[in-house]
């Protein structure tokens, strides 16, 4: 028996790619586009890739659990 209905599964992915495109534009895109301080970039930038990457991830093994 499954803890979640298809539909709530499907919702869940949907959520986390919303939340893939928000940390992209959040911790990728915005510190590429202001360059106030250069040192502090480069992890930043790691993190939120890995992070969006991870969301998307998991955004797409819900879809297809769902299916």
């Amino acid at each position: 028996m499954f803890l979640f209905t298809r539909s709530q599964v499907k919702r869940f992915s949907n959520i986390f790619d919303n939340a893939g495109q928000v940390f992209l534009g959040s911790l990728i895109l915005s510190p590429l586009l202001n360059f106030s301080n250069s040192k502090d970039i480069v992890p930043v930038i790691s993190g939120g890739a890995i992070l969006t990457f991870f969301l998307w991830w998991l955004s797409l093994r819900l879809e297809r659990i769902s299916s």
